[in-house]
């Protein structure tokens, strides 16, 4: 009985959207990719200059 109640009304499904999935990665990316920048940095010696990669 119970399977056929589910058939007849099925539970609501809960859905994230992709809009929403997607902003959170890219959150999630950003933080990591701040981090390592800012461990970048503190490991670079005092009045260190870096050569930059497009000339």
């Amino acid at each position: 009985m119970g399977v056929l109640v589910n058939l007849v009304f099925p539970p609501a499904v809960q859905v994230r959207s992709a809009a929403a999935a997607v902003e959170r990665l890219s959150e999630e990316i950003a933080a990591l990719l701040d981090a390592a920048g800012d461990l970048a940095a503190a490991r670079q010696p005092a009045g260190h200059r870096s050569r930059p990669f497009v000339r």
